[in-house]
């Protein structure tokens, strides 16, 4: 909706989940009404005044939740444009359905050093490649994949939930269930491959997920082409790098 003094009011109820959407859901609205991000208040995942949504999931909030609020910008803005009064607040609701599943591509490479004594895995370096569509805001964009190469890192390496026999965690402290930190990420390259979907807002397509898809499979292949080893149990930890090595 228009407010006064040229600002306008953004309600989604897509939530952020530390994906960025707020910032680029106003960065769509912005675009067509020609404003500024600043000028666009969100209101999002309220459930008393926000419109409904069916969540943040499968890497679709830009995809589908994006062209909402571009489908309602646009319309927002041809109904200002023939407003008589510039004081009238004006309000409009769209909502969105994607007939067509387009999907987001990646390629991944990394650079590892095997210990064959100790069986321990350093990742030496990263690479990404993703067909992004369009980035809306290509540091968001960034930051997603080496969050979800972060992420990746520790389900190829480190992570595993234990149980007992009768179904409890055993390994419940992050003392116990160890999650990669800062120190212990590689140097990252990203890129962000640019070909317009025909169906995103502005061209965009999903980066959530994908961004993390590739590093397991990319690390045991690397381990394979520097040991002779293939491992197809994740996490790769030392003790069975080393049990494949030594076996």
């Amino acid at each position: 909706s228009r407010l006064a003094n040229d600002q306008y009011e953004l309600r989604t109820g897509s939530v952020d989940v530390g994906t960025g959407s707020d910032t680029t859901l106003r960065q769509i609205a912005a675009e067509v009404l020609g404003a500024s991000v600043t000028d666009i208040k969100i209101i999002s995942g309220d459930t008393q005044l926000t419109p409904f949504d069916a969540g943040s999931y499968a890497s679709a909030t830009m995809y589908i939740s994006g062209q909402a609020v571009k489908l309602a910008a646009e319309k927002l803005k041809q109904k200002i444009a023939g407003q008589i009064s510039p004081h009238e607040i004006i309000e409009i609701e769209e909502s969105y359905t994607a007939d067509e599943a387009t999907l987001t591509f990646a390629v991944q490479g990394v650079e590892v050093e095997v210990d064959i004594e100790t069986g321990k895995v350093e990742v030496l370096k990263c690479i990404q490649a993703i067909d992004i569509g369009k980035a809306i805001n290509p540091k968001i964009c960034e930051g997603q994949a080496t969050g979800g190469i972060a992420m990746g890192i520790g389900y190829a390496l480190t992570e595993e939930l234990l149980f007992d026999e009768q179904g409890r965690i055993t390994n419940p402290k992050l003392r116990e269930y160890r999650i990669p930190t800062a120190a212990d990420m590689p140097p990252m390259e990203i890129f962000l491959i640019e070909k317009a979907d025909p169906y995103g807002p502005f061209g965009a397509k999903g980066v959530g997920e994908i961004t993390t898809n590739c590093t397991a499979p990319a690390i045991a292949n690397a381990i394979a082409h520097a040991t002779g080893v293939r491992l197809r149990q994740l996490p790769m930890t030392p003790e069975r790098v080393w049990k494949g090595v030594s076996g």
